[in-house]
């Protein structure tokens, strides 16, 4: 099937985890697959410095590529939770201190590596300030978010991301979708 579509990722590369889950290759992934244009967001996921993040943003290849991340009127995100196994943690940009941060503000899920408690409040982990692409305040503006999980370890990163308005269309298993039905 051909689309009339811009394919963007929404933040940087994601570290040295598989390439089947790097935002650069999936956007080439849907890309082919719809027989639709891309833009590649060369640049790192996590940025530990806001002053290089702020000259990269104003890079010209990659604030061309922001353009269209801004300008994005679908996003397909996935949902996690801050586990042990998750794959924010698996990318090393968070260490042991950062994990007790976590666990001491009661942060329940990640959307584009940003955190958020149950309420989607999001501005209690400063860090999420370092991830280079889309902020979850921004994607609340557009028009239709698609969030993903599976997995009853992410009920209560589905509930902060429905309370943050993070999402408006949710793709879940079964048992996830009944135990969020009884919390709203």
């Amino acid at each position: 099937m051909k689309i009339d579509a811009t394919f963007v990722p929404l933040i940087g590369g994601v570290g040295q985890i598989g390439i089947e889950i790097h935002p650069n290759q999936i956007v080439l992934d849907l890309a082919r697959a719809f027989s639709g244009r891309y833009k590649l967001l060369h640049a790192p996921a996590v940025i530990s410095d806001l002053t290089i993040k702020k000259n990269m943003e104003m890079e010209k290849s990659l604030s061309e590529v922001m353009e269209y991340v801004h300008r994005t009127t679908v996003a397909v995100v996935g949902i996690g939770a801050p586990t042990e196994k998750s794959t924010m943690l698996a990318t090393g940009y968070f260490d042991e201190e950062k994990g007790k941060k976590i666990r001491d503000l009661h942060l329940v899920g990640d959307i584009c590596l940003q955190l958020y408690d149950i309420n989607g409040n999001y501005s209690l982990f400063s860090e999420n300030k370092t991830v280079f692409g889309m902020e979850l305040e921004d994607l609340q503006k557009i028009r239709r978010v698609v969030g993903v999980a599976g997995g009853t370890h992410k009920v209560d990163a589905i509930i902060g991301a429905i309370q943050g308005k993070y999402i408006n269309v949710l793709v879940t298993n079964y048992s996830n979708a009944k135990k969020i039905n009884e919390f709203v």
